[in-house]
C-alpha cells in the first residue's frame, strides 16, 4: 500500500453531519494538500462559500495524511 494525501471536507455547523471526513482531493504530497486546503478555505474570505449541499452552512477543508503500514515479508 502507498502513503496518501488528501483533503477532506466537513460541514462547519456543528449540528450538521454532512460528509464527516469525506475525501474530496488527493494530492501529491502534505504541503500541496496543505496549499490547496488553505486556498479553498480561503475563498470564504472572498465571498465565493462553498456550502453544504444538507444545511448551506459553509464547508471546511482540512489536509489528511494517511500512512501505509509498512509491509514486512518473512
Amino acid at each position: 500500500m502507498n502513503s496518501a494525501y488528501k483533503i477532506c471536507a466537513s460541514c462547519s455547523a456543528s449540528s450538521c453531519n454532512y460528509a464527516p471526513q469525506q475525501d474530496a482531493f488527493r494530492t501529491a504530497s502534505y504541503e500541496s494538500s496543505f496549499s490547496l486546503a488553505l486556498c479553498v478555505n480561503g475563498l470564504n474570505e472572498l465571498d465565493m462559500k462553498i456550502k453544504c449541499p444538507q444545511c448551506g452552512h459553509r464547508m471546511f477543508y482540512y489536509p489528511v495524511t494517511w500512512m501505509a503500514e509498512p509491509v514486512h515479508h518473512d
